[in-house]
């Protein structure tokens, strides 16, 4: 009887050993992917402001070095 219960008790710990990788493994996979999706996000973000920085210098938007005033 105490054979069958430390076996039991052995493969209760085995089992949770599984679970616990199991969900690191699923939680570094959705971390990974919430990542990802965070650079691509900055990246546009970064490039349009980078856009409007070359147009606003270029004089293409309001006043920029392109648009001034001549006396």
């Amino acid at each position: 009887m105490k054979k069958l219960l430390k076996q039991e008790a052995k493969g209760a710990i085995r089992e949770l050993r599984k679970d616990n990788s199991f969900l690191y493994e699923v939680k570094a996979r959705d971390k990974a992917l919430m990542e990802e999706e965070k650079a691509e996000k900055y990246g546009k973000v970064r490039l349009f402001l980078q856009e409007q920085e070359h147009a606003m210098k270029s004089g293409q938007l309001g006043k920029g070095k392109g648009n001034k005033r001549r006396r």
